[in-house]
């Protein structure tokens, strides 16, 4: 109890099974996945910030009106960036 107190999202008492293991971290990955208005989650929508747009669906990057071609690591990595303009990683 004290590990939820102090800010964990779950845990599990040893024994436990390797299904229930995958059940809860998808359950946390649910509950932290930002959501919009109607429901979506947010990594359903493209990204704009300045004159670079990211679109999650076609995988395309657009920077003042030109495509930029990125490796799919590249991609991921610029997306995940962008998601929160202006923080230090």
């Amino acid at each position: 109890m004290l590990a939820l107190e102090l800010g964990a999202d779950d845990y599990l008492v040893k024994p436990f099974g390797m299904r229930e293991l995958i059940a809860r971290i998808r359950a946390v990955a649910r509950r932290s996945e930002e959501r919009l208005p109607d429901g979506r989650p947010e990594t359903d929508i493209s990204r704009t910030i300045g004159g670079l747009s990211i679109d999650q669906r076609s995988r395309r990057v657009v920077l003042d009106g030109v495509e930029v071609s990125l490796t799919a690591k590249e991609f991921e990595l610029l997306y995940f960036l962008a998601a929160e303009p202006g923080a230090v990683f």
